[in-house]
């Protein structure tokens, strides 16, 4: 009776272990998926900084060209200050989309 007592204790803990060793894997697959998915919405908000700061880089290459173009042409000083202020504003946007990707 005591063998009998022992391997039913026995058994018992390994039914007990195995209920915990599902339990453990279920979660350890919800960890997985949900780091998966964490995983590609950074990836997606990466591509879209990366894709915002490249459009702000060629604005802002666009404006200081047209500023220099400006300053060449011995323009009026009314547009080099409008060519100033957006070059101004551009760069502005460049750094906030920057830091906002950090």
């Amino acid at each position: 009776t005591e063998l009998g007592v022992e391997t039913k204790l026995a058994a018992e803990g390994l039914h007990e272990r195995n209920g915990e060793k599902a339990a453990l894997m279920a979660e350890v697959r919800l960890l997985r998926e949900q780091l998966q998915r964490e995983r590609a919405e950074t990836e997606q908000t990466t591509r879209h900084y990366e894709e915002r700061i490249e459009r702000e880089r060629r604005e802002s290459t666009r404006v200081l060209m047209k500023l220099m173009k400006a300053q060449e042409d011995g323009s009026a000083q009314e547009s080099q200050a409008l060519v100033k202020r957006d070059f101004a504003e551009r760069a502005e946007q460049m750094a906030e989309a920057m830091l906002e990707m950090r």
